[in-house]
């Protein structure tokens, strides 16, 4: 029985020695997986439907449209400089005769003609009493009626005008140039046949000017000095400052509603706003006898022609500078009827020229940058900010890159908690991670890339607020030579990120 009680009070000894814990709940490490992005951007968001779209063969393509038209012809006009010597006027004789009417500049030769403009001036001299009547008619001068025009002298001596207003001279379509003007004088009086009255000097030396007009023109220009309508461009994504291209093309459409082929002359003007650089190259046919201005083709009777041409002789140059104006400048047409080809025109007639600039992305990659005009907003749960503030443990930046596109580069991505996160402006982002990029024809490129980037405590602390932004640039590698950019559903650049966090929490907390 003692040995009982001793056993007792030696286990009470030892119980009260020893400090019992209270059980402990299990614990461990947990991955937090927070989603940041997953984007495909493709080459075709950079089109705009505007300046940027998508060309022949899916090429990315750089265009603008701009337009230039004459004024309306108006009058075809010359003067002939016409003053015969005085001509003797005898009584009871029929008199017939011709006086030149030519363009003493040797621009404009008729051969039919609606006059808009002009007069017939006669001046009667030494003229005799007894003159019963006296008139010259001109058959190849008609009236708004169809008439022979003829002028009757009215008497007395001195200086007499007739108005050739709605008159047409020659015969439509006769396709004849009319060097002369044939008349005929009859002079009757009161004295024997072939007693001299007077004398008439025939004076044509104002302007005549046809609003309907046949013939041949020579060195008639005709400037675009009418409407004008620039091209302006806007590039996304401040592509011009990534590229240099390497090819452009201009198409000329010239629709001419006068009867005359005619030579386009002009050349294209181009202003880069940033730089204040400018550049311009004259529109001329590279031919193998040199270089010669395009034709546009002369109006049939059936309406206007177009023509087109497509001009690209150096004018990617002028592209080079990536201009945010184009402007068709000093253009005009030049009509250089060739011997034997009459056209025709009137008044109301214009040109009009429509010029297209297409550049199709064949360039030079530079050493440039390109970003995503607007952030990306994530939201963040309470549970996670409560993980990443109390239970972190280690932190990545997960990314999964796919380029399918031939340019390599340098990514960044920018994360801060501003709305108004800028990858210019440091304090608006609380930390960037660069990360390279592969060029689709790189070996492998046309695998995904795995990226892990580790994370400070005091950057992933950045995700343990309600709303995390985010910004993606690339920085482009040049490419040393040309590349081509097409625009297809296959050609894109996609981008996944992750924030991935070690937390250690336990039973109660899970």
């Amino acid at each position: 029985m003692r040995y009982f009680l001793f056993i007792l009070a030696a286990l009470a000894l030892i119980t009260a020695a020893c400090d019992i814990s209270s059980p402990r709940l299990p614990a461990w490490n947990v991955d937090l997986n927070v989603p940041l992005t997953n984007q495909r951007l493709y080459v075709a968001d950079l089109a705009d439907s505007v300046n940027i779209i998508v060309g022949d063969g899916q090429i990315l393509t750089l265009t603008g449209t701009g337009e230039a038209r004459t004024n309306p012809i108006g009058e075809v006009n010359f003067t002939p400089n016409l003053q015969t010597p005085p001509i003797p006027l005898l009584s009871g004789v029929v008199h017939s005769g011709t006086v030149p009417i030519e363009d003493p500049e040797g621009k404009v030769f008729l051969s039919y003609g609606r006059l808009e403009e002009g007069t017939l001036k006669l001046n009667f001299e030494n003229m005799q009493p007894g003159i019963t009547s006296l008139s010259l008619t001109f058959p190849d001068i008609r009236t708004a009626q169809g008439e022979s025009f003829v002028a009757v002298y009215p008497g007395g001596d001195g200086m007499q005008t007739y108005s050739l207003v709605d008159c047409s001279i020659g015969v439509d379509g006769s396709g004849i140039i009319l060097n002369e003007l044939a008349y005929t004088l009859n002079v009757q009086s009161d004295q024997p046949d072939g007693t001299p009255v007077g004398t008439v000097t025939l004076h044509l030396n104002n302007q005549l000017g046809f609003n309907i007009f046949q013939g041949r023109l020579l060195g008639y220009r005709r400037d675009f000095t009418g409407e004008i309508s620039p091209i302006d461009i806007d590039y996304p994504h401040d592509l011009d400052q990534a590229v240099l291209l390497q090819e452009a093309n201009l198409l000329v459409r010239i629709t001419n509603e006068i009867g005359f082929e005619a030579e386009f002359h002009g050349e294209i003007f181009a202003k880069n706003y940033s730089t204040l650089e400018t550049r311009s190259i004259e529109v001329m046919d590279s031919t193998e006898a040199g270089l010669v201005p395009y034709m546009a083709a002369p109006a049939t009777a059936e309406g206007a022609t177009v023509t087109e041409h497509n001009f690209s002789h150096n004018l990617y140059q002028l592209l080079q500078i990536m201009p945010d104006f184009v402007e068709l400048r000093n253009a005009y047409l030049l009509i250089n009827s060739r011997p034997g080809e009459l056209g025709f025109v009137d008044e109301n007639a214009r040109e009009f020229v429509r010029y297209r600039v297409d550049a199709p992305f064949k360039m030079e990659i530079l050493d440039s940058v390109i970003e995503m005009t607007q952030p990306r907003s994530v939201e963040i749960s309470s549970d996670i900010q409560k993980h990443i503030r109390e239970k972190l443990l280690t932190s990545d930046l997960c990314l999964e890159v796919l380029n399918k596109v031939p340019v390599g580069g340098t990514g960044t991505i920018y994360i801060g908690t501003d709305p108004d996160l800028d990858p210019a402006n440091p304090q608006s982002w609380s930390f960037s991670k660069a990360f390279t990029v592969h060029a689709s024809t790189s070996p492998g490129g046309d695998q995904p890339q795995q990226i892990e980037i580790s994370l400070s405590k005091e950057e992933v602390d950045v995700f343990a607020n309600p709303t995390v932004y985010m910004i993606l640039s690339f920085h482009f590698e040049p490419s040393n030579g040309v590349v081509e950019i097409t625009a297809g559903p296959e050609d894109y650049v996609e981008v996944k990120a992750m924030l991935r966090a070690k937390v250690r929490v336990n039973e109660e907390e899970d």
